[in-house]
């Protein structure tokens, strides 16, 4: 991992999406201090490589368009059905 890199780590049990913006080694511990693009000031916890569950290598914007516009068209066009 290095600076720059987008990755999926667990912090407090919930998965968090954010990009490194330093990386530091002390001795045989590498730790990373994160920052959302959002946001103003990094991280204040830093992530260490036994969090990190996936680097995002890749992105495809506005992928998920398609399926919300699918599910909300066939969601207006079906009939409320009482059985």
């Amino acid at each position: 991992m290095q600076k720059g890199d987008i990755i999926s780590y667990v912090l407090d049990g919930t998965y968090v999406i954010h990009r490194i913006v330093e990386v530091y080694e002390d001795g045989s511990t590498v730790y990373f201090q994160t920052q959302g693009d959002r946001n103003n000031t990094p991280d204040i916890e830093f992530v260490y490589f036994r969090q990190i569950k996936g680097k995002i290598v890749a992105r495809v914007p506005l992928i998920g368009y398609p399926s919300v516009w699918l599910s909300e068209t066939f969601a207006k066009s079906t009939p409320n059905v009482e059985y």
